[in-house]
């Protein structure tokens, strides 16, 4: 892996989640990307400080995990999002780092819990999250 930095110095933080590889143990399907939450629809209510938002998959029952793009929007205050496997606990990394008033969309591959869903903590203020999913894994 390289790291570019054009212009200055910066302070650079890797985060593994996983890898891919010719002998993995999980087949990718890709689907036809399908939004499974918008906190800003429905209720309206946007995720507190500290919250943590429980979202179903969509995906078939047995899917070890999903490919996501999850987006932060409308926050008054800068904080992060962290996405993880239902039943499990919280990682200590982070998925999306957005700032004051602007609207962060990030990548994010992620193992399931064993109902088929993912959760969603943020860390500070209030924001929405929509999340959409763009493929899931299984065991062939």
């Amino acid at each position: 892996m390289k790291i570019y930095n054009h212009t200055g110095s910066t302070d650079v933080i890797v985060d593994l989640f996983g890898y891919y590889s010719p002998d993995g143990e999980a087949l990718f399907t890709p689907v036809t990307p399908t939004r499974v939450t918008d906190t800003r629809t429905g209720s309206g209510q946007p995720v507190g400080s500290g919250a943590t938002l429980r979202v179903p998959s969509g995906a078939p029952a047995g899917a070890s995990g999903a490919v996501l793009n999850v987006t932060s929007t409308g926050s008054p205050t800068g904080g992060y999002l962290t996405v993880w496997a239902d039943g499990n606990q919280r990682p200590a990394t982070s998925n999306v780092n957005f700032t004051a008033g602007q609207t962060v969309p990030n990548h994010v591959t992620t193992p399931l819990g064993a109902n088929g869903m993912f959760d969603v903590y943020n860390s500070n203020g209030r924001t929405h999250v929509v999340a959409d999913v763009f493929g899931y894994f299984t065991k062939p």
